[in-house]
C-alpha cells in the first residue's frame, strides 16, 4: 500500500493563558497492567486540513470548524507540533479548542503530536542514498523525570520530547481524549517494502525496518518505541484516563516490530528498558486508503481482477483492523494475558473522482456510499472513532493532480481553496455524512438486534439503539467492479419483529427532508444505504397500545372523519394520510390528539392514516367513499 505525505497544519491564534505548573507523579503501571475504560460514544469525525484560500491565512481555524458543525460532525483531529508551539507560544490555540468543545459541542478530540523545532531536533544523521538528519527529538534517552530539581516540573526539561508532551498535556488535556504519537511513523516512499513476506530479504516481520525507509522518522523503530514510552509516562501522569495511541499506522508488520522491541537503542530487554512497545499505548490508531487494495492478481488469466466499489472499499478498512488485532492478540493483548487495546481510524476515504492514468476507484456515488458504509461498519466492529480525510477538496474536480492519486478530491466539501464561508458547498459525501450522523448520532451498535434481522448474504448493515428505540442502516451489496447500483434486493423484516410500517430515508435526507413510508414489512434495497425506522404492531416504545391504538369514524368516510385514541393523548400528534403508493397526500397537527380531519379534497379510494406522537407511529386503514 502506498500512502500520502501530510500537508502540515499551521494555523495561528493569539490568545495567551498561564500554564498550569502543578506537579505530577510518574505512573506506577503500564498498558500491560490496565487500560482505562472508554465510556464515550461514537462521534463522526474528520481531519481539518488547511486551506489558505478559504480563510486567507487567518489567525484562527474557527472558520474550518464551523464547516464541521454544518454537516453534523462531532469530533476532529487537530495537531500541535513542537515547532509550531515554539514559534507562536504554548497557548496559541486555546481559544480554538474552547470553540471546538464549548461552542460547537465537539468531544473526545484526537490530538496528534509531531515535529521537533530545529533547536529541539536531533542532530545525528543516517547514511542512505544521501545523508539524512534524524527527525527525532534531541536528548530522548536522557531521564524522563528529574523530581522537580529544576523547580518547575517533575519532568527533565532537557529531555525535549518529555517537556513538550508535558506542556501540551497540562495546557490542552481538558479538551483531548486521544493523544496520537507521531503521524504515520511507518510511512515509506516505496510501498512494496512493507509488503514483503516472511523469508523475503528485508521483510519487517523478521527484521526491523531500515531507518532509511522510515521517511517520517529517519530513525530506527526503537526510537519510535522510545517516543511511545515517554508520551505514555508523561500523559498518564497528567491524566490517567487519557488514551495514548500509536500514530496512524498502515502496516501490521510495523506494529509487530513495535511489539517485539523495547525502547532500548538495540531493542533488547534490560533493567533500564524492561518492557516492549505494547506497554506504552492504549489504542491502535490506523489509516486506511482502500483505493490501493481493490484488485488482486488472478493466475487463471495472468491479469489483475478489480473490485472497485464501495462495499469492497469499506470491507478493506475492516480487514486492515482485523490484521492489527491479529498481531496484538499474538503478543497477548487479548483481554486475558494483557488488556485488550482499543482502535480508532484517524484517516480514511476514497477519491470522489477517478484519476486519468490510474486504475483507482473514484466517483461521487462511490465516495458517498463508502462514507456511510465505513461509518456503519467501523461502529459494528468496535472501532471507537472514525475520521474522514479530509474536510474539503484542495482543487476543483477538473484540475485534480494525477500525481496526488485522488487526494485532491477526498473532501466533504468542494474546493475550499476557492470558497468562502458563504459559498462553501458540501459534496454528496458531505451530505451523506450529515444525513447519517443526524440519524445515528447517540445511537450505539446493537449486535443482538442486528442478528435478529437475519440478513441474507446479499444485504449488509446494522441496528443501532438509544434507549428503547432502534434504528437501522441497510443496503444491497454489490460485487461487480465499478458498480454502485446492483440489482435491487427485496428484504423482509422477520415476522418476530412485528413490523407494520417502514420509514426510509435516503443518503441525501439532510437536504431533501423526504421520508418514504411503506405500509408493509418489506423494503426494496439498493447499493445506496437507506436509513430506516419502523413502527410495530405494538408501537415502537409502548406495548400497552396495539394496532387499535386509535379508531376512525365514520369509516368509510366521505367529507371528514373523527379520530379517537384508546388512551387519551396529552400532547399534539402529527397525522398523515398516505395513498396506496405510500405517498403522503395530506398532513396536519391534532392538538392533544383531538380533531376532525377534512378529506373532501381527496379522491375516493383506500388510504392509510398514520399518526406520530414523537415516540410511536401507528397506522389504520381509511376508506373514502364516493
Amino acid at each position: 500500500m502506498t500512502r500520502k505525505i501530510h500537508t502540515k497544519l499551521i494555523i495561528l491564534a493569539s490568545t495567551l493563558l498561564m500554564v498550569n505548573t502543578s506537579f505530577s507523579q510518574k505512573p506506577n503501571y503500564t498498558a500491560n497492567d490496565k487500560i482505562a475504560p472508554y465510556t464515550g460514544y461514537f462521534a463522526y469525525g474528520s481531519n481539518p486540513g488547511y486551506f489558505g484560500g478559504y480563510n486567507n491565512n487567518a489567525t484562527s481555524d474557527k472558520l474550518i470548524s464551523d464547516l464541521f458543525n454544518k454537516i453534523n460532525l462531532h469530533t476532529t483531529r487537530p495537531a500541535l507540533y513542537d515547532a509550531f508551539l515554539e514559534q507562536w507560544g504554548l497557548n496559541v490555540r486555546i481559544s480554538e479548542f474552547d470553540y471546538y468543545t464549548k461552542t460547537l459541542g465537539m468531544h473526545d478530540l484526537t490530538l496528534f503530536l509531531n515535529e521537533a523545532s530545529d533547536a529541539h531536533r536531533e542532530t545525528a544523521t543516517i547514511t542512505c542514498s544521501t545523508t539524512k538528519r534524524s527527525l527525532m527529538f534531541k536528548n530522548m534517552y536522557q531521564p524522563i523525570w528529574d523530581d522537580s530539581v529544576n523547580g518547575k516540573t517533575p519532568i527533565n526539561d532537557q529531555n525535549y520530547f518529555a517537556a513538550y508532551i508535558y506542556k501540551v498535556a497540562k495546557t490542552y488535556g481538558k479538551y483531548v481524549k486521544f493523544y496520537e504519537i507521531w503521524n504515520e511513523p511507518d510511512f515509506v516512499n516505496n510501498g512494496n517494502i512493507p509488503l514483503l513476506t516472511k523469508g523475503q530479504a528485508g521483510n519487517w516481520w523478521e527484521n526491523n525496518p531500515d531507518p532509511c525507509d522510515l521517511v517520517n522518522l529517519n530513525a530506527p523503530v526503537t526510537s519510535y518505541v522510545r517516543l511511545l514510552r515517554i508520551a505514555y509516562e508523561v500523559i498518564k501522569s497528567v491524566d490517567p484516563n487519557a488514551m495514548v495511541t500509536t500514530g496512524g499506522l498502515g502496516y501490521e508488520n510495523f506494529l509487530d516490530a513495535i511489539l517485539r522491541n523495547t525502547d532500548s537503542p538495540d531493542g533488547k530487554v534490560t533493567t533500564d528498558y524492561p518492557l516492549k512497545g505494547g506497554a506504552y499505548f492504549d489504542v491502535i490508531s490506523f489509516h486506511s486508503y482502500p483505493q490501493y487494495s481493490l484488485s488482486a492478481w488472478d493466475n487463471s488469466c495472468s491479469c489483475r481482477k478489480y473490485q472497485r466499489h464501495s462495499d469492497n472499499a469499506a470491507n478493506k478498512v475492516i480487514a486492515l483492523n482485523d490484521k492489527f488485532n491479529a498481531v496484538l492478540e499474538n503478543y497477548g493483548y487479548n483481554g486475558t494475558t494483557f488488556p485488550r487495546k482499543y482502535a480508532i481510524l484517524t484517516e480514511t476515504n476514497i477519491p470522489g473522482k477517478s484519476n486519468a492514468g490510474k486504475d483507482h476507484i473514484g466517483s461521487a456515488e462511490a465516495q458517498r456510499n463508502f462514507a456511510i458504509k465505513m461509518f456503519v461498519l467501523t461502529q459494528k466492529y468496535d472501532i471507537k472513532q472514525s475520521y474522514i480525510y479530509t474536510i474539503g477538496d484542495s482543487k476543483d474536480e477538473s484540475a485534480i493532480d494525477p500525481n496526488r492519486e485522488g487526494f485532491d478530491a477526498m473532501g466533504l466539501y468542494y474546493n475550499l481553496n476557492t470558497a468562502t464561508p458563504a459559498t462553501a458547498k458540501p459534496k454528496d459525501e458531505g451530505i451523506a455524512v450529515k444525513s447519517l450522523s443526524g440519524f445515528l448520532y447517540g445511537y450505539a451498535y446493537n449486535a443482538s438486534a442486528t442478528a435478529a434481522l437475519n440478513l441474507p448474504s446479499t444485504v449488509d448493515g446494522g441496528a443501532f439503539t438509544k434507549g428503547n428505540e432502534t434504528r437501522y442502516v441497510l443496503w444491497a451489496k454489490t460485487n461487480t467492479d465499478q458498480v454502485e447500483n446492483p440489482t435491487a434486493v427485496s428484504y423482509t423484516f422477520p415476522a418476530a419483529l412485528n413490523v407494520k410500517t417502514i420509514l426510509a430515508k435516503q443518503w441525501n435526507f439532510a437536504t431533501t427532508n423526504v421520508t418514504q413510508t411503506i405500509i408493509d414489512k418489506t423494503i426494496s434495497l439498493t447499493g445506496s444505504p437507506q436509513l430506516i425506522t419502523v413502527s410495530t404492531i405494538a408501537g415502537v416504545n409502548d406495548d400497552k397500545l396495539n394496532a387499535s391504538a386509535f379508531t376512525l369514524f365514520p369509516n368509510p368516510a366521505k367529507k371528514e372523519f373523527n379520530i379517537n385514541f384508546a388512551t387519551p393523548m396529552n400532547k399534539d400528534v402529527k397525522l398523515s394520510i398516505l395513498d396506496a403508493q405510500g405517498a403522503i397526500v395530506k398532513s396536519t397537527i391534532l392538538p392533544s390528539g383531538q380533531g376532525i380531519v377534512s378529506i373532501d379534497d381527496l379522491r375516493p379510494g383506500v388510504y392509510q392514516v398514520q399518526v406520530f406522537t414523537g415516540e410511536n407511529i401507528w397506522s389504520e386503514k381509511l376508506v373514502i367513499a364516493e
